[in-house]
């Protein structure tokens, strides 16, 4: 989306400025919080008891850096080729 105002709007505009910082929330959510998250899912699992290990909490979650570059370059083609279309 940021990709996508960034070729209509123009590159230095605050609509783009506001859409850039919303997609750099989003990618440091995906590649690091939710990495940290499961980090901590992983800690209580461990305390858990073997019985109730059924309703353990997910462990693997996020994303690695190559996944959240793979899905950068993909919107910003996605945003090109509508861009096109248009």
């Amino acid at each position: 989306t940021a990709a996508l105002i960034g070729l209509r709007e123009g590159w230095s505009t605050p609509v783009f400025s506001i859409a850039a910082t919303v997609a750099f929330i989003v990618v440091l959510d995906a590649a690091t919080l939710r990495r940290q998250v499961g980090a901590h899912a992983r800690a209580i699992n461990s305390l858990l008891e073997p019985e109730t290990a059924q309703g353990a909490f997910r462990e693997r979650m996020g994303h690695d850096w190559l996944q959240v570059l793979v899905g950068l370059l993909v919107g910003i083609c996605c945003a090109g080729v509508l861009d096109l279309l248009a």
